[in-house]
């Protein structure tokens, strides 16, 4: 029987890719020994001027949401409470586009949409090589190939049960089940999922100045044994009462002499051993190598 251990660890890995698309816009993630900067001690609480509902000015975003659950006891804890994972009673409608920010917590509502093609995929065509859908469209069957590409069989990807549909993976696992609608042929499928990210332990921030602080996390919260020992560095500079700037390493910053390793791949990984000051931090804002995206307050 499967514990309550390792139903968090397939949510989890289900839901941290997303979770990185959301907290980096980079598509490159810079992953640091040790928190930032050394000579601050850790905070557990946001400032007031950080507290509400943000939205990110930059709109590509536009298919997640973060907001407010109703039932804040329904997830999945990790151990280690900086994590938590839940099936929220929300409807489709509720909500805001942006961050929502409490006191001890940051909470991310993932919503997004999914369609589904009755005809199987991918194809194969001798001399063209494989065709595949478009992302965000799916089939509910996939053909498999052997070594030579020729077809194999044909498995289904999803089960209706009802009014939900169920998403299997390929160890022959479901995943939730979501809500869906017919519009012709196809199958669309509106998801929404919720993420609380604890500050604590694995998560905190740190002060730059009274209105600049950093937020460091700790990727394992996410990532388990891929994120390692290290952490991700975001900065969070406060404009106002109605608008933030969210400071990102950016590709400079891989050119610095602390960075010792790149990782290619999709996304590319940097690793540093950097070990910066409060000093040396305002200073690498000011010399560009930290991009800024401008988040601004949802009024109620």
């Amino acid at each position: 029987m499967k514990t309550r251990y390792d139903v968090f660890q397939i949510v989890k890995q289900f839901l941290a890719g997303i979770v990185a698309v959301i907290l980096f816009s980079s598509c490159s993630f810079y992953n640091f020994s040790q928190p930032q900067p050394y000579d601050q001690k850790n905070l557990y609480q946001f400032p007031d001027c950080f507290l509400g509902k943000w939205v990110d000015t930059d709109t590509f975003t536009s298919d997640i949401e973060f907001t407010v659950p109703l039932n804040q006891k329904s997830g999945l804890q990790s151990a280690n409470n900086t994590v938590r994972f839940h099936q929220t009673s929300l409807s489709q409608d509720d909500g805001e586009e942006g961050y929502y920010i409490n006191k001890k917590y940051v909470l991310i509502i993932i919503k997004e949409e999914e369609k589904l093609v009755k005809e199987a995929w991918p194809k194969y065509q001798p001399g063209k090589g494989f065709s595949h859908l478009p992302v965000n469209i799916y089939s509910f069957q996939k053909i498999q190939y052997d070594s030579l590409n020729k077809p194999v069989d044909t498995v289904d990807r999803y089960i209706v049960r009802g009014k939900l549909i169920f998403e299997k993976n390929e160890n022959g696992y479901l995943g939730r089940g979501y809500a869906y609608k017919m519009i012709n042929d196809t199958t669309v499928i509106n998801k929404l999922d919720s993420i609380t990210i604890d500050l604590g332990q694995n998560a905190f921030l740190r002060k730059l100045t009274d209105s600049i602080y950093v937020f460091n996390f700790h990727r394992a919260s996410l990532f388990g044994d891929e994120g390692g020992a290290w952490w991700n560095v975001i900065i969070l500079q406060s404009k106002g009462k109605k608008q933030f700037y969210q400071w990102e390493c950016n590709s400079n910053t891989a050119n610095l002499s602390c960075m010792f390793y790149a990782r290619p791949s999709k996304s590319n990984e940097f690793y540093f051993d950097c070990r910066w000051s409060t000093a040396d931090m305002l200073t690498l804002m000011n010399k560009n190598y930290f991009d800024k995206t401008v988040f601004n307050k949802q009024e109620k």
